[in-house]
């Protein structure tokens, strides 16, 4: 359903059209809010697995295995069939969180919205070649693993021949699988920490079968080449980061990807000023993924950059059902919340903020990272464990989810620091 121009005014308002906007305005629907706006600056809904052409996508959403864009399809005719009103290729360049108000730009001009409650659900984005401080020229052919998908799924082009990708998480192997389908050969994959960080098991489907070097331990000292990417110059590193002099290699390649270290697209909330987390550099929320600011929630990788597509949408689905009760009693979502403090080596943890009385998030919602591996360890809550000690885990990895039980929690009635932390 298309942006009427005399409709301004909304229940809710989405930014985002990814999997977590549009399953949060889908089950918006269901649960009787009437008017929903989805906007998204793209000209196509659906977010990254649009141009994710590969399976694994929807299993803990929709109990199907599914391609990136058949997800993005499905989630987009759902939100469509619900009657969810759609704006695309709408970027948002101004928002009042305290007046809900927003304003946007499209080939229509300029257009100011106000809705009862707003989502923000803009995704992540990988961190750019300028961010990682790789040295070299800044010749063409040096791009994320999505702007070389989009090129290869969306416009049917091939960015380059001979490709050197610079991390192994999940969207390393992604982008290896990726180019894997054309007729480019990945030439090298290069990881700067001791181990691969992406799952074995894509890993054995995607470097194996296309023979794909892996170099762990290695960072790239040079980017070579002008005006065109011509090759990388690699060397080893220690475990603090620095370059061990004489280990150096050159790959000759045309294109290098920088994946990964996914970021939360935050643009739009700090200029908004809705209070950040320092570690996840996500909105600081509750339980019901309410920021600082009343009728404010943000859901999906907005909060901290690393979870995949399905999980990202059932957090959509959390935050709706959070909206639907807002908006029906939004006195229950004030008054004081407990704050959640991660301790090192925890990294961060989500929620930050538990508002008591208000119910508890589902397992998939509650989650923290480590900063380092860690074996044979509890997670503390509390002092000494009194709120709560999990069982021993044998290893905790940087890379990997760990979920808070909420449910098993034993809250006291005076807390308002609750500190996180890890005991052998």
């Amino acid at each position: 359903m298309p942006v009427s121009s005399d409709n301004r005014h909304f229940d809710v308002i989405i930014i985002g059209g990814g999997p977590s906007g549009l399953a949060a305005s889908v089950r918006l629907k269901q649960l009787g809010v009437s008017r929903v706006l989805v906007v998204e600056r793209q000209p196509q809904l659906g977010g990254i697995p649009v141009h994710t052409a590969h399976f694994g996508f929807a299993i803990r959403h929709l109990k199907r295995l599914l391609t990136g864009p058949q997800y993005a399809r499905k989630l987009a005719k759902a939100a469509y069939d619900a009657g969810v009103t759609i704006a695309t290729s709408t970027t948002v360049f101004n928002l009042d969180p305290l007046a809900k108000e927003m304003t946007c730009v499209s080939a229509r001009g300029h257009t100011t919205y106000r809705a009862e409650a707003i989502l923000m659900a803009t995704g992540c984005r990988e961190t750019t070649r300028s961010a990682l401080l790789l040295p070299g020229f800044r010749g063409r052919g040096i791009m994320s693993t999505s702007e070389a998908q989009q090129y290869i799924h969306l416009m049917h082009t091939l960015p380059g021949k001979r490709i050197v990708v610079f991390g192994s998480e999940d969207v390393g192997l992604s982008a290896v699988h990726t180019f894997g389908l054309t007729r480019a050969k990945v030439v090298g994959m290069v990881e700067e920490g001791p181990r691969m960080i992406g799952r074995k098991v894509f890993a054995l489907g995607t470097l194996v079968p296309h023979r794909v070097p892996l170099y762990t331990r290695h960072t790239i000292k040079q980017i070579l080449g002008s005006r065109r990417v011509e090759g990388v110059e690699i060397a080893a590193v220690d475990g603090q980061g620095n370059l061990l002099p004489g280990t150096e290699r050159t790959i000759a390649c045309d294109t290098l990807i920088v994946s990964g270290k996914f970021l939360p697209e935050n643009a739009l909330a700090r200029s908004a000023d809705i209070p950040l987390d320092s570690y996840t550099h996500g909105p600081v929320v509750d339980q019901q993924l309410q920021s600082d600011i009343p009728g404010i929630f943000a859901s999906g990788n907005l909060l901290r950059g690393v979870e995949t597509a399905d999980v990202a949408a059932l957090e959509g689905e959390w935050a709706a059902a959070s909206i639907s009760r807002y908006l029906k009693d939004a006195a229950t979502f004030m008054g004081p919340r407990l704050k959640l403090t991660p301790e090192a080596p925890v990294k961060w943890v989500l929620p930050q903020r538990l508002l008591p009385g208000m119910p508890l998030p589902p397992p998939y919602l509650s989650t923290l990272r480590v900063s380092e591996q860690v074996s044979r360890s509890r997670i503390i809550v509390g002092p000494e464990g009194k709120i709560w000690r999990s069982r021993k885990y044998l290893k905790l990895m940087p890379e990997r989810r760990i979920r808070l039980n909420l449910h098993k929690w034993n809250m006291g009635a005076n807390e308002d620091t609750i500190e996180i932390s890890l005991a052998r």
